[in-house]
């Protein structure tokens, strides 16, 4: 039996075909959402959710490092932040990193840098890519305190990073020191012969030295009003991704007017905040999203039919049309190839 929702009744677009049909479908596939929530949890944390909550292998050690292959269609992740900080150090291939609203690919023997907090993804890669990320958490040197200029001025280093945030380049260069010392941390977690912890935190504070190598001192005076408003735009657009994230499935409620009114904004300044910061239009990331979360979907058996309802596409053809736009091949032929 078709359910009509009440607040349908009197809708003219409810009597459109294809809203029936919708609905047909949604009905068909009552209890849906709960399989959805039972996925989702299920799923990469880093992926899924904007927000990064790292988990370090040691407390008193926070320092995290992965080993990742990747090719041409291998899945990149979504935008996410989180307080560590994050080196992309490519052994082959190339990684091409999006971060705060500029990209930039990170290639074979080139380090890539992500500041405290900022927006940023892996999106793209080259066949064969190998790469580490390599992240620290701010808790190993949140303490600290260094001096710059002549005159020995001191300022918290966290703060620095913060003051500095959007000045480091995406891409490292001249970076034979940090690529030095990543290869050492790397070699020193693995291997983790006799006091390498200690060794290990010696590397990591030799990083962070040359690290502020790389700042220009001067904008630590800028006044902290000015940096505030400056950040402003960037929580918007942290909040509209969160949410994106969490109803990408309803098309009512990511619509760029039900948006505006959801956080407040005008159209044109939500779509220009977030093309700033994410280098995309909303609709563009909102396609990328749904057809990311499809492809997990197909992966672990879904029906293609099923897969397009519960990543919010109300017609099977206008989804298979975007998800060989963003994956590079239909549907069919990716569940083929899976």
């Amino acid at each position: 039996m078709l359910i009509i929702p009440l607040d349908k009744i009197n809708s003219k677009r409810y009597y459109d075909i294809k809203l029936v049909q919708f609905y047909l479908l949604k009905n068909k596939y009552e209890g849906r959402q709960r399989k959805v929530d039972q996925i989702s949890k299920n799923e990469d944390k880093m992926s899924y959710y904007q927000y990064g909550n790292i988990s370090m292998l040691n407390e008193l050690l926070p320092v995290n490092i992965q080993f990742r292959k990747s090719n041409h269609n291998s899945l990149g992740c979504e935008f996410h932040w989180h307080e560590e900080l994050e080196f992309y150090y490519v052994k082959k291939g190339a990684v091409l990193l999006q971060c705060n609203g500029r990209e930039q690919w990170i290639k074979e023997g080139q380090v890539g840098f992500v500041n405290w907090c900022q927006l940023h993804r892996g999106s793209q890669f080259l066949d064969g890519t190998e790469h580490y990320i390599i992240q620290i958490g701010t808790e190993f040197f949140s303490a600290e305190i260094i001096s710059y200029t002549k005159k020995q001025k001191q300022c918290n280093y966290l703060s620095m990073l913060i003051a500095y945030n959007q000045q480091f380049p995406v891409a490292l260069t001249e970076c034979k020191d940090i690529i030095d010392l990543l290869e050492k941390m790397i070699s020193l977690l693995y291997n983790q012969g006799t006091a390498y912890q200690l060794r290990l935190k010696a590397a990591v504070y030799n990083l962070l030295a040359v690290l502020a190598e790389h700042v220009d001192f001067n904008c630590l005076l800028k006044d902290s009003k000015e940096y505030n408003t400056e950040l402003l735009p960037l929580e918007h657009v942290k909040k509209i991704l969160f949410f994106l994230s969490e109803n990408y499935m309803y098309p009512d409620k990511v619509a760029l007017p039900e948006l505006s009114h959801h956080f407040g904004l005008s159209i044109p300044y939500l779509c220009r905040i977030f093309k700033q910061y994410t280098n995309m239009t909303v609709t563009t990331y909102l396609h990328e999203l749904r057809c990311n979360r499809a492809a997990s979907f197909i992966q672990k058996g879904t029906s293609l039919e099923e897969t397009a309802y519960l990543t919010g596409f109300q017609d099977y053809n206008y989804f298979s049309k975007i998800f060989k736009r963003v994956i590079g091949m239909s549907p069919r032929k990716y569940k083929a190839l899976r």
